[in-house]
């Protein structure tokens, strides 16, 4: 099975059962007003203190501060709601090769019964981070002291040569937790087996999936350069539409990983 038959019949599927976009799409519609609030937030700040004398500064920060830490407070319970959404689509894929009629409900319920796993993957995502962001942060910051360019770089090369071998290791720890019901452990020894034995398609669905998700971001980020300017409703509408595409091209990138690990179930090849 090539990469592209993967990608192509991950796209049918698609239209084929469109609502399948819808959990990804909430929580988008919820990360924009998350974000919409954030941002009015930090622009009272600015514009308070662009107008206050230096001694009003420490009440201007003080009196803004409980409700961005409680903002902020919420980002958990978003990362965790992505997780959820991100688990049921190995349900949703399944559903479909068996020939049953997709159920969100249903899909929802087997997240939630391997929340273990999605825990657990989300988790080791976070002891990623707390690991490799001060790693990169030492070219950048060898960069800002020698303005040699070659440091930057070196920084990228590393976050994403360190974001690919993590996403090998864990590509398929979700389908097997969710449609095998296995137990984390088994789950991620199972998805590393697999990675290796499939790593030449494995690598180059992970490639594909980082250059959409840069587009993605960076789609995503200029409407909100443009809100920190100015709030109007046509920037809100433009920043919820752009929301609203990203969820569409993350939904297709979580079709294409259980479509991947279902198709050689089917096909009897164990692991």
């Amino acid at each position: 099975m090539t990469v592209i038959h993967i990608l192509k019949e991950s796209t049918r599927l698609l239209f084929k059962r469109p609502k399948i976009f819808i959990p990804n799409m909430s929580v988008a519609l919820i990360y924009a007003a998350f974000e919409l609030i954030l941002i009015k937030l930090f622009m009272d700040i600015i514009n308070e203190i662009m107008f206050a004398s230096p001694n009003e500064f420490h009440d201007i920060l003080f009196s803004n501060l409980i409700p961005i830490v409680g903002i902020l407070a919420f980002y958990p319970i978003l990362g965790a709601m992505d997780l959820i959404t991100y688990s049921m689509y190995p349900s949703l894929v399944s559903d479909y090769h068996e020939g049953r009629d997709i159920s969100l409900w249903l899909a929802l319920k087997s997240s939630l019964g391997s929340w273990r796993v999605w825990l657990t993957l989300g988790l080791v995502l976070l002891l990623f981070l707390i690991f490799i962001v001060p790693i990169v942060m030492i070219p950048v910051m060898i960069y800002l002291l020698t303005e040699n360019i070659f440091f930057i770089f070196l920084a990228f090369f590393i976050f994403i040569t360190a974001l690919i071998l993590l996403m090998m290791a864990v590509f398929f720890v979700i389908p097997i937790g969710v449609i095998e019901n296995e137990k984390p452990i088994e789950s991620f020894k199972r998805s590393y087996q697999l990675a290796i034995r499939y790593r030449v398609e494995v690598f180059s669905l992970i490639t594909v999936f980082i250059i959409i998700i840069i587009i993605a971001f960076t789609l995503g980020n200029i409407p909100g350069i443009g809100l920190c300017t100015e709030i109007t409703y046509f920037a809100i509408a433009i920043f919820i539409l752009i929301k609203i595409i990203q969820s569409l091209i993350y939904t297709y990138i979580c079709v294409v990983n259980p479509y991947f690990y279902v198709h050689f179930k089917n096909r009897g090849i164990k692991q």
